[in-house]
């Protein structure tokens, strides 16, 4: 009896290591509990380093979850069975550090599985995340390792597309300036508890630095645009005590 109790707990034992950190993607078009899509992600993907995660760049889920089940895998659910989302549908995951992850799914009714050998996307850790953040290629790029301040002349009419992140120890801030010094971007800290929100033409990004908890706040990389015209020259600045954390503003058109 005995060897019968020990050969099941090794059985299970060892089915819990196999799926454990599951690096599996799955779309569950009906999950048992609701009859409704529950999408589960590559365990290399955690949850507070996730900036957003959508289904053909609308659909959101209502709820998600990383607590260990199925693989250690996040849990996205969503409001409605898969087959409403369609045929080829998109499913991405965007991270504050810029990483993006899709996955395409051919028939919404169908179940669909894929192993994915993602990066990890942090130490378990939202921090963790911002300190492996690489600044995108850009038209103009400051990054903590290139400080300073920047020109640029705009090409065409329209807008420019910033990208941004100002995570720091000690005093740090970035800029935007046309040539009358007039301010289109800035964001200013003081250190890595200031509760400071990247301004846009006047604007505060409200999730630009959320409180994680009480007292921690922990900026979030940002893509916003700005209008501009054809041959207006701008000014850029990047500088700041960062330590091991990273920051950039990065212009493109």
């Amino acid at each position: 009896m005995r060897r019968i109790i020990f050969a099941v707990l090794f059985l299970v034992v060892g089915i819990s290591a196999l799926f454990a950190n599951s690096p599996q993607f799955l779309w569950k078009p009906v999950s048992e509990s609701n009859g409704r899509l529950v999408v589960l992600f590559p365990s290399q993907i955690r949850i507070e380093t996730v900036q957003s995660i959508t289904i053909n760049d609308r659909f959101k889920p209502s709820n998600t979850s990383q607590n260990g089940a199925n693989g250690d895998r996040i849990h996205a659910r969503f409001d409605k069975p898969g087959k409403d989302y369609g045929n080829q549908a998109v499913v991405k995951i965007v991270t504050k550090s810029g990483q993006e992850f899709t996955w395409t799914i051919p028939r919404g009714k169908d179940r669909y599985e894929q192993i994915s050998n993602v990066k990890p996307t942090g130490n378990n850790s939202t921090f963790g995340d911002l300190i492996a953040a690489e600044a995108p290629e850009g038209a103009l790029r400051l990054t903590n390792a290139n400080q300073g301040t920047d020109e640029y002349e705009v090409k065409a009419d329209g807008e420019i597309t910033v990208d941004c992140i100002l995570s720091n120890y000690g005093p740090a801030e970035m800029w935007i300036k046309d040539e009358n010094d007039e301010i289109l971007l800035s964001w200013k800290r003081s250190n890595d508890k200031d509760p400071a929100l990247l301004t846009v033409n006047g604007q505060e990004v409200a999730e630009s630095n959320p409180e994680v908890k009480p007292g921690d706040f922990t900026p979030t990389a940002q893509k916003v645009k700005i209008e501009v015209k054809a041959g207006q020259k701008l000014k850029a600045h990047l500088s700041g005590e960062f330590g091991n954390a990273s920051s950039y503003l990065v212009i493109n058109e």
